[in-house]
């Protein structure tokens, strides 16, 4: 979605026509963000604020996606998370309990890294430790912020 159909608050160039058009042509859409900073309910609101119909079902983000990789592999066991309340409600929801804020922390079997607006040395060190420790580092893509 990010640069696609709209960039920052401001919609693409006949990004609604294309998406109605996609529709009145009895084709199914996805919305799909590799954005991890927010909910897909969050991006159904933005949605429908610039006047395209979507649902919960028709929006992809990559935080879901991580959330369905470690409840399907992960599940029950320790995570350290670098990134915004909105990845940490999805290693949750997947089943994970978090480490970060106890003296566990460097302990966590499983590092999970995305979109993080606000981090500090502290926590690359945890993360390191942790990952180090377990092998398992799970990066929601290759964005470099």
């Amino acid at each position: 979605m990010d640069g696609c159909l709209w960039i920052g608050d401001d919609l693409t160039p006949r990004a609604d026509e294309a998406i109605a058009a996609i529709r009145e042509a009895g084709k199914g859409i996805c919305f799909v963000t590799n954005n991890p900073r927010r909910s897909a309910e969050d991006y159904v609101a933005k949605l429908w604020r610039h006047g395209i119909r979507a649902s919960g079902g028709d929006v992809v983000t990559v935080g879901g996606a991580t959330q369905h990789l470690l409840a399907e592999t992960r599940q029950g066991r320790t995570a350290y998370v670098i990134g915004s309340e909105t990845l940490h409600k999805h290693v949750t929801d997947a089943g994970l309990k978090v480490l970060n804020g106890t003296d566990l922390a460097t302990r966590a079997e499983v590092v999970v890294v995305g979109g993080a607006d606000e981090w500090t040395s502290a926590d690359v060190r945890v993360a390191a430790m942790a990952a180090r420790r377990s092998g398992d580092l799970i990066a929601t893509s290759l964005d470099p912020t």
